[in-house]
């Protein structure tokens, strides 16, 4: 079984997070894994897998031959933010599509892109490293004159977010860490135990084996990292346990969107694979980092689902230790998706914490 689980790795969804697991679609109560005797297939989430093949033309970035795909919202004086996706692997559709005009319409003049080599910009070519993300980052800001921008990263898009800040604390206004790591392997750790109590509990012997397969790989590797997460997925830790109605109606309008919603379903393995090769992204601990750019006196916010599995309530409390208690909002009836789930509630908190000049 343990070739089985490196065999079959490479064509898993390599994407981060909840990029892994798509948007779920909202049918009142969400169910969980205790709902359901089947034992969770792992190759019934890896036949979700689309390799995303669009090649559709962005604008020309800065210093760079190829183009990104770019778009902006609100006047030329609002606040600047750069919405900086999950991932790797993943785009910015959903964002575009439920949050970008909202934050606009609130004094915010938001930027959505996606990455080098990612998404709607698949086509650009891409080494799928820090240094050149953050250097897209710079060019997206002279190209578009961003003055110290709010950088809003969601998932692996605040380890981003965290880099650039601490590379750049002069270009940054404030961080807004969504639903974004700091430790992996703690997440990983976090998935691993209680996907075990869930299998236990169920007396999936099958599953059980997988756990303790997982427990004997490299904890570095990239089949580790998705295995951990697919596992993640197939015992409902990206969606909230119970959806608001305000999060089914929004959700309900973004499915909708003929242009936005199928991207939002895509994802691929290159972006993943060559930040994994190069940064060796599954194993990093910003910790030091964040603490660096707190004490630089770059403002650095959390704004995190009370529903999101891949966070501990030890990892939650960690992080709220160190960004201070007013600088750290945990929501109700929320995971991984907060712009959707609780949409009103983040443009609320933004408003509020992120439009002092």
């Amino acid at each position: 079984m343990a070739e089985e689980i490196k065999r079959l790795a490479p064509e898993a969804v390599w994407g981060y997070f909840y990029d892994l697991t798509q948007i779920p679609r909202p049918t009142g109560r969400t169910k969980h894994a205790t709902d359901h005797p089947k034992t969770f297939s792992l190759c019934t989430v890896m036949t979700r897998c689309l390799l995303l093949a669009l090649l559709i033309l962005g604008v020309t970035v800065e210093g760079h031959a190829q183009s990104l795909y770019v778009k902006t919202f609100g006047k030329a004086d609002g606040v600047p933010l750069i919405f900086l996706h999950g991932g790797p692997g993943y785009n910015a559709a959903a964002f575009e599509s439920v949050a970008a005009q909202a934050l606009a319409d609130n004094g915010f003049r938001v930027l959505v892109y996606d990455r080098r080599g990612e998404g709607r910009s698949l086509h650009t070519a891409a080494r799928y490293t820090f240094d050149e993300a953050l250097h897209d980052i710079d060019s997206l800001c002279r190209t578009y004159d961003l003055h110290r921008p709010v950088l809003l990263g969601h998932s692996f898009g605040g380890i981003l977010a965290l880099l650039y800040a601490d590379k750049h604390p002069e270009q940054v206004r404030s961080v807004v860490l969504m639903s974004a790591p700091l430790a992996l392997q703690a997440s990983f750790d976090h998935i691993r135990n209680r996907c075990r109590a869930i299998y236990a509990s169920r007396a999936d012997s099958v599953n059980l084996r997988y756990m303790n397969m997982l427990d004997a790989m490299d904890k570095g590797s990239m089949e580790y990292a998705s295995y951990c997460f697919m596992h993640a997925a197939g015992n409902g830790f990206y969606v909230p346990k119970a959806r608001t109605k305000e999060g089914q109606s929004v959700y309900a309008a973004f499915e909708t969107d003929s242009a936005l919603f199928p991207l939002s379903k895509l994802s691929e393995w290159q972006a993943p694979r060559g930040f994994h090769r190069n940064e060796h992204y599954t194993t990093l601990d910003l910790t030091d980092t964040l603490r660096h750019i707190l004490h630089r006196g770059t403002p650095v916010y959390g704004l995190y689902g009370a529903d999101d599995g891949l966070y501990s309530a030890a990892q939650l409390d960690a992080l709220r230790n160190l960004l201070g208690p007013d600088h750290m909002i945990t929501l109700d009836s929320c995971s991984h998706n907060v712009f959707i789930d609780r949409r009103h509630a983040f443009i609320e908190a933004l408003t509020r914490h992120c439009k002092t000049k």
